[in-house]
């Protein structure tokens, strides 16, 4: 829903209010600290002050701190500045060039919020009084001087600023101000704001007609990255500002402003920093093309393909590669022999439960198979391990007619696998690279394995992650967030995170079954797209915020400043979406579907809300309805009733804690240990019991409902009662 199509009811309104920041303007750099950073660089690179960057932001939040403790009234920015120069003893004038230069930093990083000035302008049409009123330290001139420069304050509007008056909204005051100025009673005004305290609740208080427009203000995932700008140089606040306004661009769509929250906020920015790294090493190895692995790679191609002119890496063609485990391996099981069989029993059939579908793997059917003498064989094999697919591979293999089926169909595939490669360009001696998720590299291996055949060098392989695995790999690979392999990189990262980035790495199109020629060239057979829960329109929404947050990044990359690391921050973006879900965001990821096999249609979803027999099964079975992590217990709680969560939360949570203290008790435990354990679980408890829901972008909210607890996106919008009630 656009902001632009609401049509605001102004029955009986004189006069109609405008909170400023994060409600009709808002910073390109995201939370107000990172406005200290970049005025530390300023201030810094002016000579003004010796201090670093960092300095200078810590002190600047710690300044308005003590400053805010000390006073009784609203602080103003002069305020601030008195307080930070009983450290520095500056002379005046030169006090007043660095409050001017924060002043021009503010300036330069503020923006109007799509659809917002549309807002104001059809208040005046309707021939009502426009006032803004502000909770902020800055100068009231200075916001007047912003707002008219932004097209949104017109002179004969006024301005209500905390600063200038010494009450605030937050206590009340500043509404009693405007309603004594303006000479109205309180049901005469309507005002409009981010903040459900501040704007809604204290404005009911004096009778004030209140809508709550949280549009613009940092979602969680936003607020999480600008939490650190201080550990990174104040990127990762900039970082907060570039998903806001990716995010304007997409969450307007009815129904998906989860799917836009995702793609600009958790995608685009984990995505794209991923994409500088890996053309940025690409140059630095002087490689001339890269190739994205399907189906995986097709997002992260547009994201290349998007940095790529701003990094000085045009130069480098970006190909696409379509390809899956059914195109690659065969080369691997060709030889048919034991390393075969074992590579066939743990990579390919190690989600089979029977001999039907080991032999679907191979591509042959259960009556054919029936017509020999195998299946009573193989139905007298123990299951205690995975030795019974390899001995059904083996026996295959050896079998006089299958054997030799089995022979042909794997060298016709394999040879037409090698001649794609070829085709692509990949065998032309160029130095190249692959660019996919990862994660153990196998599958990359066996690329290079058919490219060293047909005489090319083998690629250098660009992996978001790589597992721990027994063997070494074949093909050189560099991994971004961590490499378990190598020993670099993050340590810790959780078991569901493959899960989650696959998903995020959601492609329209289906999976490469195979190659065939046609006119002379080999191209790929697609089966029919599979969203992984996605709806068409909900994944256009998503694909189109991640891409919009590419493109704002792109404006601000500089290829001579080196990287600076945020995978400990964008890592704990998955880990905020996983482990503490919203509402509306449990139920839109809970239709993602797990497909393990590539030939039975037999894909589950992730999660759904719980019900009294879970809580049984789990009782006497200690089972989830699945198996973490193609479980999703943090959003099967969310989605789930206050009973449910309690019940399944202790449940879980004391099975998970007995299990730890088996595994750590039998190397010995110490109290501070067990204190530790007992305090992390009972973290993890919490969490699940809590009903976190939704801050919508544009709703009515009612002025006795905690901030936690908001009601699910609107379709339509009402008018607005003094009770602040929603209304749909």
């Amino acid at each position: 829903m656009s902001l632009s199509t609401i049509q605001l009811d102004l029955t009986g309104i004189k006069l109609v209010s405008f909170d400023v920041f994060d409600t009709v303007i808002a910073r390109k750099c995201g939370a107000p600290e990172a406005v200290f950073h970049l005025t530390g660089h300023k201030l810094k690179s002016r000579g003004l002050l010796s201090i670093s960057p960092q300095d200078f932001a810590r002190q600047r939040v710690e300044a308005e701190k003590r400053a805010r403790q000390h006073s009784y009234s609203e602080l103003s920015l002069a305020d601030i500045y008195a307080g930070m120069n009983q450290l520095w003893f500056l002379p005046k004038a030169r006090l007043q060039a660095v409050m001017e230069c924060e002043l021009e930093t503010e300036r330069d990083n503020l923006f109007a919020i799509p659809g917002m000035p549309d807002l104001v302008q059809q208040a005046r049409r309707a021939g009502k009084r426009v006032v803004f009123v502000s909770d902020m330290y800055l100068p009231a001139n200075f916001l007047r001087g912003a707002l008219r420069g932004l097209d949104i304050l017109k002179d004969d509007d006024r301005l209500y600023v905390s600063s200038q008056w010494g009450v605030s909204k937050a206590d009340g005051g500043l509404f009693k101000i405007v309603l004594e100025q303006e000479k109205l009673a309180g049901t005469e005004m309507l005002h409009l704001g981010d903040s459900l305290f501040c704007d809604v609740q204290r404005a009911v208080e004096y009778g004030i007609q209140a809508r709550q427009i949280t549009r613009g203000a940092l979602n969680r995932f936003e607020v999480a990255l600008g939490c650190v700008e201080t550990d990174t140089a104040g990127q990762s606040g900039s970082l907060a500002g570039l998903a806001r306004l990716a995010r304007f661009h997409a969450e307007d769509t009815v129904g998906h402003f989860v799917a836009a929250r995702l793609g600009a906020s958790v995608a685009g920015p984990i995505f794209s920093n991923y994409a500088e790294w890996v053309l940025r090493a690409a140059m630095k190895r002087n490689l001339k093309r890269l190739y994205f692995l399907a189906r995986d790679g097709q997002a992260l191609l547009r994201v290349c393909e998007t940095l790529a002119p701003a990094l000085g890496a045009g130069e480098i063609e970006l190909s696409y590669l379509y390809g899956s485990r059914e195109t690659w391996s065969p080369a691997a099981l060709l030889p048919l022999d034991e390393t075969a069989a074992d590579f066939f029993a743990r990579q390919i059939a190690w989600t089979a439960s029977d001999w039907e579908h080991c032999v679907e793997y191979l591509g042959f059917t259960a009556p054919e198979i029936q017509r020999t003498s195998l299946p009573s064989k193989w139905n007298s094999l123990s299951r205690r391990d995975t030795g019974w697919k390899k001995q059904i591979f083996l026996d295959l293999a050896a079998h006089a007619d299958l054997g030799l089926l089995l022979r042909q169909r794997l060298k016709e595939k394999a040879s037409l696998a090698a001649r794609y490669l070829s085709e692509q360009g990949l065998a032309d001696q160029i130095p190249c690279g692959l660019v996919d998720c990862g994660w153990s590299g196998t599958w990359t291996d066996i690329i290079g394995d058919l490219i060293a055949e047909r005489g090319g060098t083998r690629p250098l392989a660009f992996f978001i992650g790589r597992r721990q695995r027994k063997t070494q790999s074949r093909c050189e690979t560099l991994a971004w967030m961590f490499d378990h392999q190598a020993g670099f990189g993050l340590k810790n990262i959780p078991d569901y995170f493959h899960v989650l980035v696959e998903f995020l790495l959601t492609a329209d199109h289906g999976r490469t079954m195979g190659f065939e020629e046609a006119n002379g060239r080999v191209r790929p057979m697609l089966a029919p797209v599979d969203w992984q829960g996605f709806t068409v329109e909900s994944w256009e929404v998503f694909r189109h915020s991640m891409l919009a947050f590419a493109e704002a990044y792109a404006q601000q990359l500089q290829s001579d400043r080196e990287m600076t690391d945020l995978r400990p921050v964008l890592n704990e973006l998955l880990r905020l979406f996983w482990e503490q879900p919203t509402v509306a965001e449990a139920r839109f990821f809970s239709g993602h579907t797990i497909g393990l096999s590539p030939t039975r249609t037999n894909a589950r979803t992730i999660s759904r809300p719980y019900v009294w027999s879970d809580v049984v099964r789990l009782a006497l079975r200690k089972q989830l309805p699945g198996i973490p992590p193609f479980w999703w217990h943090e959003g099967a709680l969310a989605q789930s009733d206050f009973g449910l969560r309690v019940s399944m939360g202790i449940l879980w949570e004391g099975r998970e804690l007995l299990r730890m203290l088996w595994r750590r008790g039998k190397s010995g435990l110490r109290p501070q240990q067990l204190a530790c354990m007992l305090a992390a679980s009972a973290r993890r408890l919490k969490r699940g019991l809590e009903k976190r829901g939704d801050t919508v972008p544009i709703s009515f909210e009612s002025a006795t409902v905690h901030p936690r607890l908001q009601a699910e996106p609107l379709i339509s919008l009402g008018t607005a009662a003094s009770s602040g009630r929603t209304i749909s």
